[in-house]
This record gives structure tokens, C-alpha cells and sequence, in this order.
């Protein structure tokens, strides 16, 4: 079976006739970028009378596709005339959370004390450049030197917190979101000058981080006030890390939070793959989005021909942060 792409629940391979070929066939768009792989059924035929005892499905492959009009992704490559930033690797004792809490904290190249910088927070941070000299999905460092380098958007430090395997229960956790605003974004104000308003400190996450930084944001607008969610997990009801699969039967519980609530001040850039899992990602996603908007808040909402994956949130991240804190 060929999973991924424009069909996320896969396409089986039909056999070509009188051989052992098979193959399977999809249009798919011009300006499309997505993963696929292909999943095979490992058959235990090791009854009495041969017959299918059980089955497992094994993922042999993972590949890219661009498509000839793909959207560029001009940030995401390290140029040799861009001076590159300073990257630290610390971290901070919380008490809330009652255990140290590892961040990476990117400076711009000629950091410059006396200047007050906006804030960028991102979730999920070993997969968005938190270390030195590895690879990753997104490559923030980069993107923010070259987003600089440019003047694509005003002089920001960036903090990237280290998932540290709890990322399922931290970003849907009221207690890791106090952490964030009550602990990590006044630490580092003591340690950075950062602008003292809340309308220039940035959360950014996909997937499950997309809905903690509107959660949080919800929880503590006064202190956050700009929210970049990539294919956000808005189909989330409850603190139990639940099953959603593709078509929940409620809303998401933040959907409801925010359709209940007065406008707060928060300003919004939301993504979303079209190929992503149906209802619960991309039909949430349509739905938070005519909810903030009904509410009066400012929504810089897109969608790309792709899934839910690192493939095409490191190029939207750039489209996020100069929607929100670009020069105008």
C-alpha cells in the first residue's frame, strides 16, 4: 500500500495481469510537497491448514515529493554571506514543574543589549534546530539568520524548549503553559532585553504545538499575544491524551473555549495541509479559524497542498513569522 500524499488513509497496488507487477496510479497537483512511503502485510500463515493466523503491517519507505510548482522555501538553506546568530544550550530550574527544563536560545548575529527584541517561543524544540550542528525538520536558526539578514522581520530572540519526551502530555498540560508564561518568558527578560508587551512575544508549534500556543495564549494573553500554529491539533478535547483519529464527533475543547470567551488580544497565523487526517485536523483547523475570525480577532489563515509534516512546515514557518512580527 502507498500511504501518504493526497490520500492519507493510502492507496492499495493492483496487480497487472498475468504477472507479478503491481502498481497504482494518483493525480495529484502541480504545486503539491508531501511524504509517502509504503506500508506492506507481513502474513502469518502458520495454521493447521495454512490459513492467516494474524497480520502485521511493516513501513518500508520514506520519500519526498515536490511538485514543479511546489511554493519556494527560500529561508531554510544556510548562506555563506548570513551571518549566523549564537546558539545556547541551557537550562532552567522550574519550579512548577518541579525539575530542570532544557532549552536552546538563539541571538541574532550583533545581538545588541541596548535594543529590546521581540520574543519567539517554539515548541518541540530538538525538532526545530534546539541542537548545535544536527539536523532537523525545521531548521529555526537558519531561518530566523536569514529572515534578519533580509529584514524580513524585526530583531527577535528565539527560545527553543526541548520537548524532552513529554511532549503529549506537556502541550496539553495548564501546568507546562503557567511554566511557560509565568517562569521561562520572565527569565528570559532577565537575561535578554526583550519588548515589554505582550504583542511581541510569539508562540509557535505544529501539531499538538500549534494547540498549546492557543491555549496558553488563552490562558495568559497578557503576557502572549501572537500565536503561529502549524497543522494545530485543535481536535484535542480533554487533559487525557485521547485518541481523535479522523472524524470526532465534538469539538475541539479549545474551539470551545474561545466561542465562549470575549475577544482577547491575540493575533493568529494558522496552516494547514489539505492532505492532512480529515475532520480532525484539517476540518478543526476551518473551524477555529471561522471562530476567531466570527470573534473579531486578526487570522492570517493559509493551506498547503501537503500533510502533516516537517517537509512543509519548515518552509511556512517564515510565512508565520513575518506575518506577525514582519517590517512593515
Amino acid at each position: 500500500m502507498l500511504s501518504g500524499g493526497p490520500d492519507f488513509l493510502g492507496l492499495r497496488f493492483q496487480r497487472l495481469p498475468n504477472t507479478k507487477l503491481h502498481f497504482v496510479t494518483q493525480r495529484v497537483p502541480k504545486d503539491a510537497r508531501f511524504n509517502y512511503g509504503f506500508n506492506y502485510f507481513n502474513l502469518d500463515t502458520s495454521g493447521p491448514n495454512h490459513e492467516i493466523e494474524s497480520r502485521s503491517i511493516q513501513h518500508a519507505y520514506d520519500g519526498t515529493l515536490e511538485m514543479p510548482n511546489a511554493p519556494e522555501q527560500p529561508y531554510i538553506t544556510e548562506r555563506n554571506k548570513v551571518e549566523k546568530g549564537t546558539l545556547l544550550v541551557t537550562s532552567i530550574k522550574s519550579e512548577i514543574l518541579s525539575e530542570e527544563r532544557k532549552i536552546t536560545i538563539h541571538t541574532p548575529a550583533n545581538y545588541d543589549s541596548s535594543k529590546p527584541h521581540n520574543l519567539l517561543i517554539v515548541f518541540d524544540g530538538e525538532s526545530y534546530g534546539a541542537r548545535p550542528n544536527r539536523r532537523s525538520g525545521v531548521p529555526t536558526p537558519i531561518i530566523m539568520d536569514n529572515l534578519l539578514a533580509e529584514n524580513k522581520i524585526t530583531p527577535t530572540v528565539t527560545v527553543l524548549v526541548w520537548a524532552m519526551g513529554k511532549r503529549s502530555s506537556d502541550l496539553i498540560s495548564e501546568k507546562f503553559g503557567d511554566y511557560i508564561a509565568l517562569e521561562l518568558i520572565p527569565w528570559i527578560r532577565s537575561q535578554y532585553n526583550i519588548q515589554t508587551k505582550s504583542d511581541k512575544v510569539v508562540l509557535a508549534g505544529s501539531s499538538r504545538g500549534g494547540f498549546a500556543s492557543s491555549f496558553i495564549a488563552f490562558k495568559h494573553s497578557d503576557v502572549i499575544g501572537n500565536v503561529l500554529s502549524q497543522s494545530g491539533s485543535y481536535w484535542i478535547k480533554g487533559s487525557d491524551n485521547e485518541n481523535h483519529w479522523i472524524y470526532p464527533e465534538d469539538n475541539g475543547k479549545l474551539i470551545n473555549l474561545y466561542k465562549q470567551s470575549e475577544r482577547l488580544p491575540i493575533q493568529f497565523y494558522m496552516d494547514i495541509g489539505l492532505y492532512d487526517a480529515g475532520a480532525s485536523m484539517l476540518g478543526m483547523n476551518r473551524q477555529f479559524r471561522d471562530i476567531l475570525e466570527i470573534k473579531g480577532y486578526e487570522v492570517d489563515y493559509r493551506e498547503f497542498k501537503g500533510g502533516h509534516n516537517y517537509l512543509n512546515w519548515r518552509g511556512t514557518l517564515s510565512y508565520g513569522l513575518i506575518s506577525l512580527i514582519g517590517i512593515n
